[in-house]
This record gives structure tokens, sequence and C-alpha cells, in this order.
């Protein structure tokens, strides 16, 4: 059957008619005579359907029945339609299908008990061999009935949801559910009183759904650093009431190994308190989750099987007090959503964290450790209120290096790899420093290790080597390999010099940023924080966007660019540090997450100032740490970063002050009075408006103002990408451009302002020269079309803009008789700075 024209909560309804329908599906194998018995029946009321078939039927029309009156969500005629025709077996157009239900809505309406009968119903009473499933069907009846009043329903589709949820409660009363049968109940007594005692009932019945971590676990290698966490959880188990422990860190593999560490102390009796003979069993809310669906609708249901643990576990605890056991749930935070829709039988970790957190309140006997990551706590705040949190330390080098090799001996036998300690000792330290701090040290260099073995296959090397484990450190990490290598440093190697080919005017603060960054190429920065943090100030259009553009370029890494304009309310700050769970605004994609998918970058973190103020704590705890957890739980690395803020604090200011100072020099630095007065304004503004603890954690930058050589400089900069854009054309391949001494001091008339830096230059390059360019080379394109030649602007004055064309000499190529070298184009000279 197709049904069109339903929305989304009607698709959830039809997942959970389907799985409901599933358990129908199953009958047939329980009762091998349910579909022959249809065969005796009037075949002009069966048409041939399976009673799998027919039970849908019934469904799909209760469901239209109550669906028909849904206030949130309308549904269509053609869907009524589609389910009469299914349902009777003829064409029926939308109208009458409509009337037909009213008509039959009314019936029940009308009658003072329900009257409605399923027809599966109706037709099981009809064979002796079907009655015996009618209690199953009203059982799976009366939990439809439950379902649709999770709906959100109008008073009219309430009170039709009232007569089905009344009808199933007669149905019940007429067709309880079959009694235990005297040989069902002598079984039961016989294993009752089985020879096996309370304690192996209890563990049989745990090894079924999880595991005895001491004898299915290979003991871990001791980790001295864990000492005082497996004391802070020994004395919660110990607690009368209320022994639940929630371990959390980066991610579950720490708090494994810390459990596995007191389990074995509990097998070899140095258990703590009377826990010294105390056994811990691990399960997994997620295999209990996938073993529900595995089994089928017949089988037995998560929530079953979570009861069965619970209960068998206080059983065993109370008989015996000296032997207890721990229940360790390892997945307790993980499988947020439902495998199915089913909103009555619902098997989702969050329904069996319900189940947990009552058994919790209200049985003293259980002890329960949790697991959970950090980003996963913000989902679990209400249901863990009670549980005792503990933070799994960090792995020390030696005892990641201990757990490493216990992975090596499977590797080596497994891959006829062999894999050297200092190898090991090399992934320790190169995961340490490259890889990001999302995830715990021994998951990070295990990461490294595996992807190192897999390139180690790829070459057909029998040995792992460090050229293999330097690959494989890039290829998770996403940075260059010569940074893995050790080669990095000469990424940075004269980096002022490459920075100030392209920024103009600025040596002091590319000086600044290049012995920063220096540092890094070294290895001599902090590894705990990003590459760099700079705050740079400065008059408009001095180039503070430019030099974070120019960084990332020179050290071919992504760049990332924040708006912080788009950040100045708080309503707008969910949008940057995202939202908590229950707040609009959770789980969508934040400004910051991109750091997660390119962690080595430049990010640059536009008109600071415009911020609201509550941002700043935030960059705070990234130039500390260098690492950020957002407010919907993700985890995002700034180590490898480089933070560049750009502000204009202090510009309005500024400029009053520049005015009041506008002429004479400053015989220390060769910088007007006019601009040191605007520096001071900027300072001032700086201290009064960002908090100490900011400006201690960065490196402020103030910029100068750029000078009429600086901007000639620039302009020159942007005549030659103009040049380099037309040879994009292979009409002008051949081309360049060049500005006489007159067109560039005609340029410096227009173009140069003082208070706009380079933009006024960008301005007047656009209306001077592309422009009338472009106008030219569509009267004149005979001229430079395909031929090897410069062009001469020669004036850019408005209404006279006059160029000329000069053939290149074209040089000789012997070998070859295809287009000519190419002699590099003369660029006229900045002239010398003139006095102001």
């Amino acid at each position: 059957m197709v049904l069109t024209q339903h929305s989304e909560n009607h698709l959830k309804t039809f997942a959970s008619i389907s799985v409901i329908a599933e358990q129908v599906g199953a009958l047939p194998t329980h009762f091998p005579d349910l579909n022959d018995s249809l065969k005796t029946l009037p075949q002009d009321v069966v048409r041939g359907r399976s009673f799998h078939e027919i039970v849908i039927d019934d469904f799909l029309e209760l469901y239209a029945c109550i669906a028909k009156d849904l206030s949130a969500d309308k549904a269509y005629p053609e869907f009524y339609g589609e389910i009469m025709r299914h349902r009777n077996g003829e064409t029926i157009v939308p109208e009458t299908a409509q009337e037909f239900l009213a008509a039959h809505i009314e019936q029940v309406r009308k009658d003072a008990s329900p009257s409605y009968n399923m027809e599966c119903v109706g037709l099981l009473e009809l064979s002796p061999k079907g009655q015996e499933v009618i209690p199953t069907v009203a059982g799976l009846f009366k939990t439809m009935a439950r379902l649709f009043g999770q709906l959100h329903l109008s008073d009219e589709a309430i009170q039709t949801n009232s007569l089905a949820e009344g009808l199933a409660a007669a149905m019940e009363q007429i067709y309880p559910e079959p009694t235990e049968t005297p040989a069902q109940s002598a079984e039961a007594q016989a294993v009752s009183t089985d020879d096996f005692g309370p304690e192996e009932d209890a563990h049989d019945v745990l090894s079924i759904y999880g595991i005895n971590i001491a004898e299915n676990i290979a003991k871990p290698p001791q980790a001295p650093e864990f000492d005082g966490a497996i004391e802070t959880l020994s004395r919660v188990l110990l607690r009368p009431h209320g022994a639940q422990a929630l371990l959390h860190g980066k991610d579950y593999s720490n708090a494994r190994i810390l459990v596995d560490i007191l389990a074995h102390k509990m097998a070899a009796g140095e258990g703590p308190g009377y826990l010294k003979d105390a056994s811990i069993y691990r399960i997994s809310l997620t295999e209990m989750l996938l073993k529900s669906a595995d089994s089928g609708p017949a089988g037995q249901s998560a929530k079953s099987m979570l009861s069965d643990v619970l209960d068998t576990t206080s059983a065993h605890n109370l008989d015996n007090p000296d032997e207890p056991i721990i229940l360790h749930f390892d997945d307790y935070g993980c499988a947020q959503k439902p495998l199915s829709y089913d909103a009555m039988m619902m098997d989702s970790t969050g329904m069996l964290r319900t189940i947990i957190k009552h058994y919790a309140d209200n049985d003293p006997s259980l002890m329960m450790v949790f697991n959970a990551t950090d980003a996963e706590l913000h989902d679990l705040n209400e249901d863990t209120t009670k549980y005792e949190r503990i933070a799994t330390p960090e792995l020390s080098t030696d005892s990641v290096l201990l757990h490493m090799l216990r992975t090596v001996v499977n590797l080596e036998s497994q891959k006829s790899i062999e894999i050297s300690d200092s190898i090991l000792e090399d992934i320790i330290q190169k995961s340490d420093a490259h890889m990001p701090k999302t995830a715990s040290r021994m998951i990070r260099a295990t990461d490294v290790l595996l992807s190192a073995v897999a390139d180690a296959e790829l070459k057909g090397h029998d040995t792992l080597t460090y050229e293999s484990v330097c690959v494989a450190v890039a290829a998770r990490s996403k940075k260059p390999l010569e940074t893995i290598n050790g080669d990095g440093a000469s990424r940075y190697t004269n980096l002022a010099e490459k920075l100030s080919g392209k920024v103009f005017g600025q040596d002091e603060a590319i000086k600044i940023v290049a012995d920063t960054l220096e540092l890094v190429g070294h290895g001599l920065h902090d590894p705990k924080r990003p590459f760099g943090v700079f705050y740079m100030t400065g008059p408009t259009g001095v180039g503070k966007t430019e030099l974070a553009k120019v960084l990332a370029d020179t050290l071919g890494t992504d760049l990332i660019t924040v708006n912080m304009a788009d950040f100045s309310g708080e309503h707008t700050i969910s949008r940057l540090l995202g939202s908590p769970p229950g707040y609009v605004g959770y789980g969508d994609k934040t400004a910051l997450e991109d750091v997660a998918q390119k962690p080595y970058a430049v990010i640059l973190i536009d008109e600071a100032e415009k911020a609201h103020r509550t941002v700043d704590n935030a960059f705070m705890k990234i130039m500390d740490e260098g690492e950020l957890t957002l407010l919907n739980g993700k985890h995002i690395d700034f180590h490898n970063t480089v933070l560049m803020f750009t502000s204009n604090l202090g510009a309005r200011d500024a400029e009053e002050a520049g005015k009041k100072n506008g002429i004479g020099f400053s015989a220390s630095n060769g910088q007007t009075e006019r601009d040191q007065a605007s520096k001071e304004a900027r300072t001032k503004a700086i201290q009064e408006t960002l908090k100490p603890e900011f400006r201690q954690r960065a490196t402020l930058i103030d910029m100068n103002s750029l000078t009429p050589d600086s901007v000639r400089s620039i302009a020159f900069k942007k005549i030659n990408e103009v040049s380099d854009r037309l040879r994009q054309n292979k009409a002008y391949a051949n081309m360049d451009i060049d500005l006489t001494q007159q067109a560039m001091d005609e340029l410096m008339k227009i173009g140069y302002d003082r208070a706009s830096g380079a933009r006024h230059m960008e301005r007047a390059i656009r209306d001077n020269v592309k422009v009338p360019l472009v106008h030219w080379l569509n009267k004149n394109a005979d001229q430079v079309a395909g031929k090897d030649c410069t062009l001469v602007i020669e004036s850019v004055l408005k209404d006279s803009f006059r160029a000329s064309v000069t053939q290149n000499a074209r040089a000789v190529n012997d070998n070859s008789e295809g287009r000519p070298q190419r002699r590099p184009a003369a660029r006229t000279q900045p002239s010398p700075p003139k006095p102001e």
C-alpha cells in the first residue's frame, strides 16, 4: 500500500504500527494452524489476506479514525481513501472514505459500550483453532490504543481514542492472558529446587547480558596515576545507600582501564573494605538494544533484559553481602536515539537510564558504575544529579606504553610486522604533539599505531618505520607532513621576510607575529595553548585582516573567519557557543565547529569589539587550555591554531585625538604626533574595555597608520593582481600591465587618504584603473589580444585615461616552436617617501 501526503508524525506512527505488526507476523510460528484456519472462513471476508495483513488493516483503520481529528497535523483525504481502498478491496473516492469514517466514528460514539470490534478478532472467534490467539491479539490492540494516546490529539480525537482504550480493556476482560499450565509450574518448581546456589544463578544470568571483568578481560598493567580515582570510586561504592558513580572523560578508554584494575584487585581479594571479594560485571546497554532488535518482536525486550540484570543483582547482593556484584554500565551516556518509533515500547538508552535511575533511588543493595564522555554529560544532567561524578585522569607516558605493548603483541602476530619499543615512543610523542586533544592519550596513540601499520602494509614493509608513523599522524591530524617529521621549522624560516613582501607598512607587527610562530617551528611554544593569540588594533584599512589572510596563505593552512558582529546580542551567543539540551538551537552547528574539521588553521576573529562581553570568557579558556567544550557538549581542539583578533576599539577616540595633534613629527620613532596620540587613545580604550586577564593572555599589536610610501607599494601590488587576473583570459595570456610614474603619482593623489588606509586606494584603483581599462580593451582588443605585449597606462585621471601598447621582445628558444619564453615584466618602482 502506498500512503501519500502524510507528515513525519504519520510516518513515525506507521513505523510503530509496523513494529507491532511484526509481532503478529511471528504468531504463525507459535500457532502453525493459524493461517490454515482462515481457509475455512468466508472468503469474501478474508479476501485472500493472511492473518498478518488482516491485523494491519485493523490497525490502519483505527489510526484513521483517530487521525481524522488530529488538530496539530491534519491528514489528507487521499490518505483515508487509500486506507479504505486497501481495507475494503474496492475503489473508494476520498469523499466516500471520509463519509464512511465519519459514520463509523459516530456509530462508535453513540454506543453506550464500545461496539467496534477488530475484524481479526471476529474472524478468530469463528475459528476454533484461532481462539487461543485472541488474548495475544487483544494485548497488541491495547498497546496500539496506548500508542495513539501519545499523539498530540484534539478533543475529538481524544474522545475517539478513549473509546479505543475502553474497547481494549473490555477485550482484555473477555480474553484474559492464558495462565501458566501445570507442566510449566512443575518445570519452574524444578528449576527453583535445583542444586544450583543463588550465587551461581546470579552469575549465570549476568553472564548472558554482560561479562565478568576479572574472568574475561586480561589484567591491565598497573597505572599509579589512577590510584586516587580508584580510591574515590571505592569510597563511593562502600556507601550504605546511593552507591552509584559516574566516570567521565574524553572517551571511555580510561574509565574502562580504571574499572578493570579495580575488578582484578577484587578477584585477588584485595578490594576495599567488605568489597574485597566483590566482582564487577560490565553491561552494555547498546548490546541489549541490539539483542532485542535481533531477536525480533517475539523476543525479549531490552527493558526486560535490564530488569533481569538489576533484579538478579539485587537479590544476589542481599543473599551474599560478603561477595556482592557491582554493575559497570560501559556505555551509559551514548545511543541517545531510539531504535524504533514505538512510543509505548521504546527501546532506547534514554528509557533504560530511566529504569536504572528508578532502581538506584529505591534499591540500596545495588552498586553501579557508569561511563560517559564529557560531551555526553550535557545530556545527562537531570538523570545523574545524585550520582558521584569522578573525572578519569590521563594515563602517564609509561602507562600508555605498557597498554600499547598489549596491542602490539596481537598486531605482530596478525600482520607479521615488527614494531619496536622506540617506534611506540615516537607514536606517543607525535600523537601528543600533533593529534587533536579531543580523545584520550591512549586512544590517540592507538589510532596512530593502527594507521601507521596500515601504511607500512601498503608499502610492503615488514617493520614499522618512523616514516609511516609521520604519514599516519599527518593524515589523522590534517597537518603538513614536514611539520610532523621535524622539518616544520622551514615553514617558519624567514617568515617575517615572507610576510613583509605582501603586507606593507607593518614591519613591527609582522616581527611580533613571526617571532612568536618561530617558537612553534622549533617546538619551544607552550603545547597546552594555541600556536599564537594576537589582538590587533589600529586605524581602519591598515592591514589587520590582510595580515591574517596572508599568514594563512604563507603557512599553507586553512583560514577560518568568524565575524563577531553577528554575536553582539546575548541571545545570539548560542550560535557561537551552542545551546544546552532542551534549549532552542541545541544540535545546530555553531560558528566555531569548523575548527573540528580544520584543526590546523588561522582563525580570524573579525570585529572582536562588537561581540557580547561574555564571549571573552570562552576565548580565555581557549587561550589557556587550547580547547573548548561548547554548551551543546561538542569538544573542539584549538592547540594547532593561530587566533588573530581584529578590533576597532578606541577608533573614534583615536580619530579625535589625531585631529587635535595634526602637525609635527616625533623624534623618537619617526611617527607623527597625530599617530602617537591615536595609539594612546586606542591603548586607553583597550585597558578600559578588555579584562586584565584577557589582555594578559593575548599579544596586543597596535598597527601603524599607513604612510604614502606604504600605500604606493600596496597600489603596485594591486596593479600586479589586475595584470595576473587578466592573464587568466586566453586573449590576454601574454599581456602585462605597467603604470608610468605620472600615472602612479595621479593615482596616489586620488587614492591616498590617511584616515582610510588602503581601502580608499582600492576604490581608486577600481574607479580609475579597472573600469577605464575594461572600456579601453573593448575598443582596442585587436592591439593586445593574443599578443606578447605590455599595456602601459599613462594617465588615470577621470575622463582622460590613456594607455599605449609595447610589444615584448621574444626570447629565442631553439628547442621549441611553441609560445616564446616570457620575460619578467618591468614594474615601475615606488618613489621615495615624501615628507608630509
